[in-house]
């Protein structure tokens, strides 16, 4: 069976609880300190006599301070969501979507570094004035690419044996040497 959350709201103005919402009772990301924030220094200007209830039942206003639970979406900050919500969301400074950042290609510095596996790289120029450059990469396989004089790709080749042909010609040169060995000791024991 699946758990739910039960909230009893006590208040005299009729509520609306928004289902689509990122915590099923408010529009504000309680993961976001920076918007809970947000609502609660505009609850702070609001009541200035005090907006959070206490334990003891008093109310004090958060006032940027930690240990009043600044920046955390608890009891008192859903509590003045569900009566001041739908005020908030009228006067709220809109956020501007978070703009990813391109990822970076690493720089060859962060690259692992196998003292035992090396590209070699050999530049050359053609009679015509184009450029062969031609990486012998470390798992055998060999990348031609000829550029002409303005550096447009003219011709990209690679050719040569992966690494995962390697191994996989070597695993089956095992099994045929298995099975000729096998007939082999069947054909002496006759």
């Amino acid at each position: 069976m699946a758990k739910t959350n039960k909230m009893i709201v006590k208040t005299k103005n009729p509520i609306r609880i928004i289902t689509n919402s990122k915590d099923n009772y408010s529009n504000i990301d309680a993961k976001n300190k920076d918007e809970v924030k947000a609502f609660q220094d505009w609850l702070d200007i609001k009541y200035p006599s005090g907006w959070a209830i206490s334990a003891s039942g008093a109310k004090y206003i958060v006032n940027k301070k930690a240990s009043n639970g600044y920046g955390n979406y608890g009891k008192s900050t859903t509590a003045a969501y569900i009566t001041d919500g739908a005020e908030w969301e009228k006067t709220r400074p809109k956020q501007e979507p978070k703009k990813e950042e391109p990822k970076q290609e690493p720089k060859k510095d962060d690259l692992p570094k196998d003292e035992t596996k090396k590209d070699e790289i050999t530049v050359t120029k053609d009679d015509k004035g184009n450029t062969i450059t031609t990486t012998k990469k470390a798992d055998g396989t060999i990348l031609t690419v000829v550029t002409d004089k303005n550096g447009k790709e003219i011709l990209k080749k690679e050719s040569g044996m992966s690494k995962k042909l390697k191994i996989g010609l070597m695993i089956g040169g095992g099994v045929l040497v298995l099975l000729i060995m096998a007939a082999i000791i069947k054909q002496a024991q006759k």
